[in-house]
């Protein structure tokens, strides 16, 4: 009896084996594109995180520049370039 139960699971598991072997093969390129997406989505974040940042130093020097004007026109600058 136990010699037939462990014959059946040997057969079971082996084509479970195959089984998953076959689902590798069928879904390995959906594995890669979903791996691909990710790297994009990620790449993505990071570029719009830096405009982001861009756009804040652009406005930021877009408000302070006629305060340098000013100091420029007062001399308050002279010998700091």
């Amino acid at each position: 009896m136990c010699q037939t139960n462990r014959t059946e699971m040997t057969l079971e598991a082996k084509r479970a084996a195959k089984l998953e072997k076959k689902l590798k093969i069928l879904l390995g390129g959906y594995q890669v594109l979903a791996a691909c997406a990710k790297k994009l989505k990620a790449i993505t974040v990071v570029i719009l995180a830096c405009i982001g940042l861009e756009l804040c130093c652009d406005s930021y020097l877009q408000n302070i520049s006629p305060f340098c004007v000013l100091g420029l026109e007062f001399g308050l600058f002279q010998g700091v370039v």
